[in-house]
Order: C-alpha cells, then sequence, then structure tokens
C-alpha cells in the first residue's frame, strides 16, 4: 500500500511526506519500519519508472503439425525505482535497496504507451506480423495471413495491464521462427523511448525428420489448393458448355422471336467472352503462383541440400578412419570409437610416416620403451536399424562391420608387425578382422570398396563435420559440398621374411612396409 501511493508521482520529486503517512505508517509499525528507516530517511525522493516487456509463448513444447492453439504473448508494465540523490541509492517497488552505479542526471516522467508490436525475423530482416496502438486501443492489425486469431490492448496507466498476443491454431511450418516484441511510449516531454524484448526463437529444435515433414505439409496444402482450383474449373467449363447448349435450344425452338433472340445471344457471347478472359487470367494467375512456390520449395530444398542439414550417414554397419576434430556428428546417427596400435619395426631403422599436416585422431606415431607404433583410431557405425539413404555411386572403400553394403566389395589387408618382443594393442569398437595381441604379430582389417562409378562425379555425405574416406582406383571419390585432400599411412613393417599381404579387392595401398591412400574431406 505504501509503495502504491508513490506510483502516481512518477518522474516528480517526492518531498517528506512523514505526516501525510503517520496514520499508516502507526498502524502497520513493525511492518513498515524497515521500508520507513530507508526509503524516507532522507527529505527527498525521485520516482524512476522504466517500462519492462514480458515475451513469451505457450506451450513452452511445440511438435510440428501437432501442438495446436501455439500463443505468443508480449506483456508490458511499468516498473517503479525510487532514487535518492543524496546517497545514490534506488528503492525498487518492492522496498528493495539497490546501489545505483550510474545515476541517471534527472528524473523520467511519466511513461505514455503509445505501440506496441509482435516482429519476426524473415531473411535477416524484422518484419511486423500483429501491433496495436493508442487510437485504437483495443483493436490488433494483422499483418500476417497465417495467423489465426489476435488479441490485446492499451492502457492509459501502465500500472494496468497491457498487451498484444497471436495464436496459430496449429504448429505448422509459418509458426517458426524468431520474434521479438516492440514497445513504443513518450515521456511528458516527448522523448520517445522504444524497449526491445529479448530475441524468442521457435523451432531450433527441429530435427531433419521434423523439417521434411513441414515440407511434406506445405505440398500437400498446394495440391489441395490446385484440386479446388480444378474443380473450379470443371464447373465454370460445365456452366459454359451448358449455356451454349442452351442457347442452340432457344435459337431452334423460336423462329418468331428472332430478333430477339439474336440480341440475347450477342449479350450472352459478350458475357461469354468476359467470362473466358477471366477464366483464362485466373487460370494464368493459378499456375504462376503454383510454379513460383513449387519453385520455392525446390530452393529451399535445394539449400537444405547444400548446406548438408538434411543429409543422413547412409544406413547399415561400416567404419571410419577417425579424424582429430572427432567422429562425424549427425543427429539421426551414434558412432563407437576404438583404436589398433600397431609394433613396427623396432629392430632397424624406422621408416613410420604421416604427412606433416594430416588430420588424423592423435596419436598417430610414437615411441615407448625404445620401441616403435602407429596407432589407426576408428569410428564405427553399429546401428543397423538407423534411417538413412544407401550408399551412392562411386569409387571408394569403407571398413567392413558386419556384412558390407550393396554393390560393395570385401577385401583385406594383413599387417606383419614386428617379430621381436611384439607389443600388440586394442581398445574400444574396431572393423572387422584379426587383432590377436598375445598369440600372433600380425594384423588383419577388412574392409568394403566399390567401383560403380567415377570418382569425379560428387556424391552426397553430410559435411557438417570432417571425415575420411579409403582411396580406390587412384582418385579420390569428390563429395559434394566437400573439399578434399590425399593424406596416407605408412608402416614400416617387419624386414625380416615379411609377410605383409593384400586381398584382390582392397584401398590404393602397398605392401612390404604397408602404405595405405586416404582422402580427407572438410567443408568447402
Amino acid at each position: 500500500n505504501l509503495f502504491n501511493l508513490k506510483r502516481a508521482y512518477c518522474g516528480q520529486v517526492i518531498i517528506d511526506r512523514r505526516k501525510n503517512l503517520t496514520n499508516h505508517v502507526m498502524a502497520n509499525l513493525s511492518s513498515f519500519l524497515v521500508i520507513w528507516l530507508s526509503v524516507f530517511s532522507m527529505s527527498t525522493n525521485v520516482v524512476m519508472c522504466v517500462v519492462e516487456l514480458d515475451f513469451r509463448v505457450t506451450p513452452a513444447v511445440i511438435t510440428p503439425l501437432e501442438t495446436a492453439n501455439v500463443t505468443i504473448q508480449c506483456l508490458v508494465t511499468e516498473r517503479t525505482n525510487y532514487y535518492n540523490p543524496q546517497n545514490s541509492y534506488y528503492y525498487n517497488q518492492y522496498g528493495q535497496h539497490v546501489r545505483a552505479t550510474n545515476p541517471p542526471p534527472s528524473a523520467n516522467h511519466k511513461t505514455f504507451l503509445a505501440m506496441i508490436r509482435i516482429l519476426k525475423n524473415h531473411q535477416s530482416t524484422w518484419e511486423p506480423i500483429a501491433q496495436i496502438n493508442y487510437m485504437s486501443p483495443t483493436t490488433v492489425e494483422q499483418l500476417d495471413a497465417s495467423i489465426t486469431t489476435s488479441s490485446g490492448t492499451i492502457t492509459s496507466n501502465l500500472v494496468l495491464r497491457s498487451y498484444i498476443q497471436v495464436n496459430w491454431q496449429v504448429a505448422t511450418s509459418d509458426v517458426f521462427g524468431t520474434y521479438r516484441c516492440d514497445a513504443l511510449s513518450f515521456d511528458t516531454s516527448q522523448n520517445g523511448i522504444l524497449t526491445t524484448s529479448s530475441q524468442l526463437i521457435l523451432g531450433n529444435t527441429l530435427n531433419a525428420l521434423d523439417f521434411l515433414l513441414l515440407l511434406k505439409h506445405d505440398k500437400r496444402e498446394i495440391l489441395d489448393r490446385i484440386d479446388v482450383q480444378e474443380k473450379a474449373e470443371r464447373s465454370n467449363y460445365n456452366q459454359t458448355n451448358q449455356l451454349k447448349a442452351d442457347l442452340v435450344t432457344l435459337e431452334e425452338s423460336t423462329q418468331d422471336k428472332q430478333i430477339e433472340l439474336e440480341e440475347k445471344v450477342k449479350k450472352q457471347g459478350e458475357l461469354l467472352q468476359v467470362m473466358s478472359v477471366q477464366m483464362e487470367k485466373r487460370t494464368n494467375d493459378v499456375q504462376r503462383e503454383i510454379t513460383d512456390r513449387i519453385e520455392e520449395i525446390d530452393l529451399r530444398v535445394s539449400s537444405v541440400l547444400e548446406s548438408g542439414f538434411l543429409m543422413l550417414w547412409p544406413r547399415g554397419t561400416y567404419g571410419l578412419l577417425q579424424p582429430k576434430s572427432a567422429c562425424p556428428f549427425s543427429g539421426m546417427t551414434s558412432w563407437k570409437s576404438g583404436w589398433r596400435r600397431h609394433h613396427t619395426e623396432s629392430t632397424d631403422r624406422n621408416q613410420d610416416a604421416v604427412p606433416i599436416d594430416n588430420h588424423l585422431h592423435q596419436h598417430v606415431l610414437e615411441r615407448l620403451r625404445g620401441k616403435n607404433f602407429m596407432t589407426q583410431h576408428f569410428c564405427i557405425k553399429t546401428d543397423i536399424h538407423s534411417v538413412g539413404p544407401v550408399w551412392s555411386k562411386g569409387s571408394y572403400c569403407i571398413n567392413k562391420k558386419g556384412q558390407c553394403p550393396s554393390h560393395f566389395n570385401a577385401g583385406y589387408i594383413r599387417w606383419d608387425e614386428e617379430d621381436d618382443s611384439s607389443s600388440l594393442t586394442h581398445e574400444g569398437e574396431l572393423p572387422d578382422g584379426i587383432y590377436d595381441d598375445k598369440n600372433s604379430t600380425s594384423t588383419i582389417i577388412e574392409y568394403c570398396c566399390r567401383k560403380d562409378g567415377s570418382a569425379d562425379v560428387p556424391m552426397f555425405l553430410p559435411s557438417s563435420n570432417p571425415f575420411y574416406l579409403y582411396r580406390y582406383n587412384g582418385n579420390c571419390q569428390q563429395v559434394y559440398g566437400m573439399n578434399v585432400t590425399e593424406e596416407f599411412l605408412l608402416f614400416d613393417t617387419e624386414n625380416i621374411n615379411n609377410h605383409d599381404r593384400i586381398s584382390d579387392v582392397h584401398p590404393d595401398a602397398r605392401i612390404n612396409n604397408v602404405r595405405l591412400e586416404l582422402c580427407y574431406y572438410q567443408s568447402s
């Protein structure tokens, strides 16, 4: 009650009012003692008024094409601060004692609210979708045809409720985007004050399937409109034919009213001509609108494909070499990682090598306790039921995990590891092969390769993260939206009686010191 009495004095100086409030304080002495000592301990206080915006959406969780009655509301209120210039302290409307870091030079005047509007960001431009102003304080102007209903009110006193809200019947693609709320107000000196809310983002958690459902819904709406137009055209065509038939019947049955009929025929012919022109114009407009809309959808789909947003890793199980940036990320694909540490030549001079600027997951080259090692790190896809396309035609290899995908052929490479005190280790998920750390001095890793297309014809794979493929038949496979760099791994295998081996199908490689040719991809 004490602070509500002061709201009428926004922007004015409050002179000592102890005497006028004596009855209030005496009647509620215990409740007001702290406020009395803090707020009225000085003889002069300045009341500051600040416009605040509460911008929110309901419900909080929105499911595309399922959530009904999606509502965005912007509530405008006024916060009152009491500023004491003698000690540079604020007292807010709750009586809380706040230190002022930058005290204002003068008191604000009482705020007059002129307009509230909700805006949506469209291609980096903020465009209003609904607004209300003080000249029509209860009428909301809808500027977006997708809005189902809207409401709002502007009050002359911001202590009362001022708001604007818009509602969509269901969460279609028109609902999702970035919004903000603006409130335009003036003080008594006619100084304009534009208050802007924080941005409200709807749809930042949509996944690829949500996006496809929205596109499918938009396409279905277009087809429905085409169907309605075709029915209207058929109706006009039937009416025209019926009208022509009536004219013929009339001409044949009434010989004695030849002149009158001719006049009628002339008028009907003019009417038919006008209707024909109008129908042709309408048909052209609808066809142009449909064409523009389909081109827009095609452009959006192409843009999504180019960005890699909708691209999913092919279904099935397989493996790839792991880059230093970690396994490729995809919302629909989960990867498991593992590594194989090869024990390379440690008796004679060692020739292990990788490019200086390689992008492989580290460490690759190691020397531990006088022994030389090279480590291959892998990303393994093990979910056979995951959603995704089939592998594209081309010329490339991947690691085998389970059965090779369709149109791939299986093969392997055998590493003859260092014979002297062999120290082989592995960990995690690995491609198909033989990894016997205790009873063998060799490693076999299996691959899946295909050559049913040109390596120069780009194929589609997710472009959001770097990844590796194995080179096959001399050239790296081109991938849409990615730059490719050739790299290699050179393993100095056993020098004496070497048993390196490769099968008929294998990535580009040589043995007796295994050199494996790689293709590294990163977004262009």
